[in-house]
């Protein structure tokens, strides 16, 4: 088989990165029964988190289960401030809103969560997907 390029790495640059996830989810989503509200409980989780992410800067880079990955990408400007109290301004309001998701997440019948953010600044490299489909 031939040696086929699939992803090409196009730049890198210092970002700010989050990861938002779900404090034992796989125990508490075992013991719902129903795959509907499976859904439902990580779809009010994932669509809250998203919302907030988005209306302070950062963008989704990707969703592996329960855990949203953001990046903010004008802290790629060390010396901007203001973008790193945004992202710090985000955390703080995902956290606030673990009331809101549990008051939604008990509407519909469904167990309380816990959630952790981390949040560090890497050198994030870029890549494309040649094939993609």
């Amino acid at each position: 088989m031939m040696y086929q390029e699939e992803i090409s790495f196009v730049g890198a640059q210092n970002c700010c990165v989050c990861f938002v996830d779900i404090v034992d989810s796989t125990r508490i989503t075992s013991s719902i029964n129903n795959s509907e509200k499976v859904r439902k409980y990580y779809e009010i989780f994932l669509n809250t988190m998203a919302a907030i992410a988005r209306n302070l800067g950062a963008r989704i880079i990707k969703n592996v289960g329960d855990c949203l990955i953001l990046c903010y990408p004008r802290t790629s400007d060390t010396s901007d401030k203001s973008a790193f109290n945004d992202v710090l301004e985000c955390c703080i309001t995902m956290i606030e809103a673990r009331n809101t998701i549990n008051q939604k997440l008990h509407e519909d019948g469904l167990p309380s969560l816990s959630y952790r953010i981390s949040a560090l600044l890497i050198n994030l490299h870029l890549m494309m997907c040649l094939n993609a489909v």
